[in-house]
């Protein structure tokens, strides 16, 4: 089986090095490495073309002309391995600034030819540094198959942590890939989670193992306010209760109810840290986000306490417990700040 890992490639001349060797000093010899350079400004492109040059045999450039975002340099990358007859086999996701361990294609691949599986997911460590710690998981290594997949662990994608939300860490099945039919989501976040929520019903046989491949390179840490967080996963709200109706899955709509209203505390929070608007700036959009009574539908139905000032409408209510949330989450900013320090 051939793996074809996927690498979208946007301002990262720091890590790619350390990424693209990662692929190359694997112990399973049979890959392809597809780069797609997504019009990265700066050093990154003469890098992948270096690896090129020197690696053609497994490394193949595609220079993008217009920047695009991740989620639609792994579709340009991933419809290059659909449409090449001699790529079959499997495919991985890796970001630019994460990497590899030595063993991960086959670990992968050992577990995807033994079960039979259409995707096979193993452990994620984050880096910092020297320092790795793995991501916990409540879900242990083992083999899933329909319906129990189904039942038990599409809720993963509508606000219960069970499975990982991620495309990258798992080997798919190119099989698997071209059957579902998938479309880039136009989404500046939440990509990931689309991606992976559409693509659920269609695998028969999931696999889990222990090994702790992919080492994710902990970033975001110079945090700032998002103008897209809000309307993106407002809109994914929509789409997610469209899927849970489509299949079915009424245990689903509470719990994505319950995140829907983190969510808009979340959003809340980061106008008033980052904008440092005025309060009654704050409470004018509160309002204009209560008036949509469609969206808000489930959280009433369901008698949510968390989001009782919600559904009443009382907009100094909810300003204030935003209020409490922000300060609640003080020691989680301080230490980013300090992270970022150090990083620097």
């Amino acid at each position: 089986m051939r793996i074809n890992c996927i690498i979208p490639v946007y301002n990262v001349e720091r890590f790619l090095p350390q990424c693209i060797d990662s692929v190359l000093n694997q112990s399973y010899k049979d890959f392809k490495i597809i780069l797609i350079n997504d019009c990265s400004p700066d050093g990154s492109l003469d890098i992948c073309r270096k690896y090129e040059a020197e690696h053609p045999d497994k490394i193949v450039l595609i220079d993008k002309p217009v920047n695009e975002g991740v989620d639609k340099a792994r579709f340009t990358g991933l419809d290059y391995v659909l449409t090449n007859s001699d790529l079959c086999g499997g495919i991985l996701f890796l970001d630019s600034d994460d990497y590899l361990s030595q063993d991960a294609f086959r670990q992968l691949h050992q577990e995807m030819v033994s079960t039979g599986a259409d995707v096979v997911e193993m452990r994620t460590q984050r880096v910092l540094g020297p320092i790795k710690r793995p991501v916990f998981s409540p879900v242990p290594a083992q083999v899933i198959s329909r319906p129990r997949l189904m039942d038990d662990f599409y809720i993963s994608f509508f606000g219960i942590n069970l499975l990982t939300p991620g495309v990258t860490g798992r080997l798919y099945k190119t099989e698997l890939l071209k059957s579902a039919a998938l479309s880039p989501s136009e989404f500046k976040m939440g990509e990931d989670l689309m991606f992976i929520m559409r693509l659920f019903p269609c695998i028969e046989k999931l696999a889990i193992i222990d090994y702790p491949g992919y080492n994710y390179r902990i970033g975001g840490l110079t945090s700032r306010y998002n103008p897209t967080f809000w309307d993106d996963l407002k809109c994914q709200y929509a789409i997610k209760r469209a899927e849970l109706v489509r299949h079915n899955y009424d245990k689903g709509f509470r719990p994505l109810a319950i995140e829907l209203i983190n969510i808009f505390y979340t959003s809340l929070q980061q106008r008033i840290y980052y904008l440092n608007e005025t309060k009654e700036r704050t409470c004018t959009w509160i309002k204009s986000e209560l008036v949509d009574k469609e969206l808000w539908k489930d959280v009433a139905d369901y008698s949510l306490s968390e989001g009782k000032d919600i559904v009443h409408g009382d907009v100094e209510a909810i300003y204030a417990e935003a209020c409490t949330r922000l300060r609640a989450g003080w020691k989680r900013r301080l230490i980013k700040k300090i992270l970022t320090l150090f990083l620097k």
